[in-house]
């Protein structure tokens, strides 16, 4: 066999020798032209060129459509989380997919990240709106002084109780700023100074500290250590001084001449309870939910004139459950309250 060219065309040439008497006496050469077959493996090539070619672009458009399809619920996520930090509507939600799958979770996600932002909006502008309105009465009450005081013709009477009313009024704005600054700092759970508390110590020295305020012009309350356990907790000290006292204070405020406050720190189990208890006016039930609130006043005209910035109980609670721990109170009016903070134990 052989291939030749003839004419330009290949042909596929095959010889067949005849032997006579032991010598090759012909050849038969018989020839195919390889054009149709040539033919042929031109028009395969072609087919698979362009097969391929087709396929390639198929492959490659139906990929997109099924990724632009896959991916179509991300689009619409990031679009509706784009749009709510852009309108700041953080009571909007997103479209969460019926399906448990990484978008759907992802959807929930935002959504829980959303009620929490939303949650820390809404408290940041009842806060903004509360403190305005507890600064707001003490700064005109300050101005009216002052107009007052800049009269030359006032008597000194006057302008002495004018100037103390203003002192009074600034006293009570720098508590306000005070324990808005402890709340803002002990907002941040990771601020906070971890070292062992002789919490026994503590409450002593607040109950020394608060037999000194409750004797007043209307007459003297009565301030009880009853019982004072040595427990150590791991915390921060100045925190947790603030919140003794201010359960303290908060008692001997609305405790009448003659009443008692009765301070108690006890062991129970891993826990550290510390009660105060008052023989004061009590909390009408409705108001129990939210005395911890800030700026949350029962009687807010009593609790002005008392002194009172809002806060104290906020600041409770916030420390209480800074440390790992939670207060509760009970209250009946006209018979008084019990507030009990339970803190860890150090191990």
């Amino acid at each position: 066999f052989e291939t030749v060219s003839v004419q330009g065309a290949n042909v596929r040439v095959m010889y067949w020798p005849f032997h006579v008497g032991g010598d090759v006496g012909a050849v038969i050469q018989v020839g195919e032209s390889l054009r149709p077959m040539e033919r042929t493996l031109e028009r395969t090539r072609l087919i698979l060129l362009v097969g391929g070619a087709c396929i390639i672009v198929s492959g490659v458009v139906g990929g997109w459509l099924i990724a632009r399809q896959a991916l179509r619920p991300v689009r619409v996520l990031t679009d509706s989380v784009a749009e709510i930090a852009r309108t700041g509507e953080f009571n909007r939600r997103v479209q969460q997919p019926e399906t448990n799958d990484e978008i759907g979770r992802l959807a929930a996600t935002f959504n829980e990240l959303l009620d929490r932002l939303g949650l820390l909006v809404s408290r940041q502008r009842a806060l903004v709106a509360d403190t305005s309105h507890e600064l707001r009465n003490p700064l005109m009450v300050v101005r009216g002084n002052l107009e007052l005081i800049a009269h030359n013709d006032l008597p000194a009477r006057e302008r002495a109780e004018a100037v103390a009313d203003s002192l009074e009024e600034v006293d009570r704005m720098t508590r306000l700023v005070s324990d808005l600054l402890f709340l803002a700092d002990a907002d941040t759970r990771e601020s906070i100074y971890r070292d062992a508390v002789q919490l026994n110590e503590i409450v002593e020295s607040i109950a020394e500290d608060a037999a000194l305020i409750a004797t007043r012009d209307d007459g003297d309350r009565h301030v009880v250590l009853e019982v004072n356990d040595p427990l150590v907790v791991r915390g921060d000290p100045l925190r947790l001084r603030q919140l003794v006292w201010n359960l303290v204070e908060n008692a001997v405020r609305y405790t009448p001449a003659g009443g008692t406050v009765t301070l108690s720190l006890r062991r129970l189990g891993a826990v550290a309870e510390l009660t105060v208890s008052d023989t004061g006016i009590g909390i009408p039930p409705e108001h129990l939910p939210h005395i911890f609130e800030r700026f949350y006043r029962v009687d807010r005209g009593r609790s002005r004139a008392l002194g009172g910035t809002g806060l104290g109980l906020s600041i409770v609670r916030q420390v209480a459950e800074s440390h790992g721990g939670q207060v509760r109170v009970r209250s009946k009016v006209g018979e008084g309250s019990t507030f009990t903070v339970a803190l860890p134990v150090a191990g």
